[in-house]
């Protein structure tokens, strides 16, 4: 069950629960910091966000920013 909405989990073929209610994602062995900063780290570095490949959605949201900075400490 979601801890979100309460909808029901499906297991992934990539091993995590996913809500089919609302898409959250739960997985029982999370990642760990290191493993957070050297994905975000090489994520940035491709990730264009299918515009200019120098000009990333990410680096320009204001969401994100304050999401990535929460993530890291």
């Amino acid at each position: 069950m979601c801890i979100i909405c309460f909808g029901e989990t499906k297991y992934s073929q990539w091993g995590a629960n996913v809500c089919e209610a609302c898409g959250s994602v739960f997985v029982s062995d999370p990642p760990t910091r290191k493993q957070l900063s050297e994905f975000y780290e090489n994520y940035i570095e491709i990730y264009h966000g299918g515009g200019r490949k120098k000009t990333s959605i990410i680096r320009q949201n204001k969401w994100a920013k304050a999401y990535f900075a929460l993530l890291h400490r």
